[in-house]
């Protein structure tokens, strides 16, 4: 084999290699469906079905993302005792890239932290999970926007901001937490205007979902009695846990209740890049 035909080898697998790379990417992109029917933000998932939703297994949530020629719909469905108290208590960010890339350029950050209830101070307050998603729920009062031409800033959820973006959460009769956002699609391009330019865009778009921090003194023996809800209540301890998600008692039921535990910890982050979809 001569030299000059190794070379041209090397740059065709080169080339192949480039080209299956520009695949992935295409395919790694998202088709998301057109909204025809109006949203009222309620924070009710009544308007979408369980096939609008597509489930991230390493967050534990469900969530469904669409857009009409004005607005993009970002719906986030949380079932898991876990979820909905990393979600109330530690907050849940919504990153935005008008220009496709897995970096901030946009965010919406709710609920915020609030100084009055802290977690961490107190490893008691490790005891009720039920009790934490009511707490967490009742300081559910304000969200942060960065990023946006305007209305940047910390607001109130029940007040109108000027960058038009709404937000809105509520509880299921199934006990899920709802949290759905509404953006106007000039808010993420803030030098177009018209659909026909917007809808040729990609936009990149991550869930971030913190982690609870863990109090420095936690302990580790399940015999820390339980802290009535008085303004600040706890978050489940072992027993609570298993009371509440395995009917069991015994020593493999307290280490797996230990392993739920642990994920209260353990934040998660996903980028997705979606096509905005056109009028059928």
């Amino acid at each position: 084999m001569t030299p000059g035909t190794t070379i041209f080898i090397s740059r065709l697998s080169v080339s192949a290699f480039l080209c299956l790379w520009l695949v992935n990417q295409i395919n790694a992109q998202d088709n998301i469906p057109w909204l025809d029917k109006k949203i009222i933000m309620d924070g009710l998932p009544s308007e979408w079905q369980q096939t609008d939703l597509t489930k991230d297994d390493k967050g534990g949530y469900y969530y469904c993302i669409s857009n009409d020629s004005s607005k993009l719909y970002i719906g986030l469905l949380l079932k898991d005792d876990i979820s909905k108290a990393k979600f109330l208590n530690a907050g849940f960010s919504i990153f935005l890239n008008s220009e496709g890339k897995e970096k901030k350029s946009l965010s919406i950050d709710f609920p915020l932290p609030d100084a009055e209830y802290d977690l961490s101070s107190d490893p008691r307050l490790l005891m009720d999970l039920k009790g934490i998603q009511l707490m967490g729920m009742l300081h559910a009062k304000q969200y942060d926007l960065s990023g946006f031409k305007d209305g940047n800033g910390k607001q109130n959820i029940s007040s109108e901001n000027k960058a038009g973006i709404q937000l809105a959460f509520g509880f299921t009769d199934s006990s899920f937490l709802f949290y759905e956002v509404k953006i106007p699609l000039t808010a993420i391009f803030k030098k177009m205007n018209s659909f026909s330019e917007i809808s040729q865009q990609n936009i990149a778009v991550c869930f971030l979902i913190n982690a609870i921090t863990k109090p420095t003194g936690q302990s580790s023996n399940s015999g820390i009695p339980p802290t009535p809800i008085s303004g600040r209540s706890g978050r489940g301890n072992q027993s609570r846990l298993e009371s509440n998600n395995s009917p069991a008692s015994g020593n493999s039921n307290t280490q797996r209740s230990f392993g739920q535990m642990e994920k209260l910890f353990q934040g998660s982050k996903i980028w997705k890049t979606i096509n905005l979809a056109k009028p059928i």
